[in-house]
Formats: C-alpha cells, structure tokens, sequence
C-alpha cells in the first residue's frame, strides 16, 4: 500500500475523486438523479471494507497504523494539511492518464452539458473515452493483471 501522493489525505484517493464526480453529474441531472453519490457511498462502502481485510492480513500491523492515521474516503481537516506534500509527490504517468480517461473528457462533457442544459451533449463528449476505458479495462480483465 501507497502512503504517498494523495494516499497521504485518504486511504481510497480514486473513490473520493469518483465520488466527487459523481456527485457533480448528479447535480446536472433532474431530481431523482441525487440518489446517485448515495448509492455510489453504499456500493464503494462494501468494495472498501472488503479491500482493507485483504490489506490488513497482508500487511497486518503497518497497514493497521495506516488506517488509524488517514481517514478513508473523506478528508478531514488534519489530513488536508499534507496536501502540500502529496502534491509534491502527485505523478500522472501515461498508464494513469489512460486508465483515467473516462474522468478527463466526461468533466468537459458536464461543462458543456451544463452550458447547452442537454446531459446527451456530455454523453457525446466523453463516448470516445468511455469506449476506450472499456477495452483498457476488458483487456485488463482477460490479461489478469493491473
């Protein structure tokens, strides 16, 4: 486990950002869509839990003091004060950017959606994104490996 970058400010750095967009998206959609970050929170939560069991009995102890230090998908004010740091330590590599695509052009896409007031706009915008996300990640899932 990574205790640099933005590990610093929380354990789970990628769901915050999720849970961050997503609730921006949901903002951008008629009521019923707020329900979105809520069962992004309940769905994450039980991802979570069971990626800290694994962690914990393969790094026991050190992995423990961890959790104990950085809170997991919320910041907290003690934990923002290592922005600074993380910052310092952030590195987009090419692998990150394109496993990340998806986020790179689906905030454009809201933009302009949220400018035209038309969520299809922002579908339009980010497609190419999401169809190269799903063969990164398909591919990924027959290879077995990260």
């Amino acid at each position: 486990f990574s205790r640099r970058g933005p590990y610093r400010m929380v354990r789970n750095p990628i769901y915050w950002s999720d849970l961050l967009a997503v609730t921006l998206i949901a903002t951008c959609l008629p009521w019923p869509g707020l329900a979105m970050p809520i069962l992004f929170w309940f769905h994450y939560g039980s991802i979570i839990r069971f990626e800290e069991a694994a962690l914990g009995c393969r790094h026991g102890q050190p992995y423990q003091a961890y959790m104990d230090e950085v809170p997991r998908i919320l910041p907290t004010c003690r934990s923002l004060l290592q922005w600074r740091r993380a910052l310092a330590e952030f590195h987009v590599t090419p692998s990150g950017a394109r496993h990340n695509a998806l986020w790179i052009l689906l905030v454009p896409g809201m933009i302009v959606a949220a400018i035209t007031l038309d969520f299809s706009d922002a579908v339009l915008v980010a497609l190419p994104a999401v169809i190269d996300w799903a063969v990164v990640h398909t591919v990924i899932g027959l290879r077995g490996s990260p």
